[in-house]
């Protein structure tokens, strides 16, 4: 059966960000935190769990900000370089090991994803908008 008007293919972007949004932190935060012996009992418990990491994630990123700034090691800043100048200039074989794991990642991650078709649908859904949001700027 083809999609029609009423049956389009791909969710509305709200409807996709509120899947993913439920079936990511159902299937991976809670689930993480139940396996570490952290439950919760009520939907308040678990908005409070999700204000708490999101807390926790912004000063991580602050405190990575921070240290960033403060390297002034010569030889990481010149390790850098080279491997951004070596990349710009096609050569492939220079990526890191923490770009190689994490390109490695992405893919792995997109491939569990198409197993599941309404996240991997909210997924298009929001890019999409986001492509859309783009070409009207």
């Amino acid at each position: 059966m083809s999609a029609t008007a009423t049956q389009p293919l791909l969710p509305d972007p709200q409807t996709a960000y509120d899947h993913l949004f439920q079936g990511v932190h159902q299937n991976v935060f809670f689930n993480k935190l139940a396996a570490a012996g952290y439950g919760y009992e009520t939907p308040e418990q678990a908005t409070h769990l999700l204000n708490l990491a999101g807390h926790l994630r912004r000063v991580q990123d602050e405190e990575r900000v921070k240290s960033a700034g403060a390297a002034t090691d010569p030889y990481a800043a010149a390790l850098a370089h080279l491997e951004g100048a070596a990349t710009a200039a096609g050569f492939s074989g220079v990526k890191t090991a923490a770009a190689q794991e994490r390109d490695w990642a992405i893919k792995q991650a997109a491939a569990d994803l198409m197993q599941y078709p309404e996240l991997y649908n909210s997924v298009l859904a929001l890019k999409a908008a986001d492509a859309d949001a783009a070409g009207g700027r």
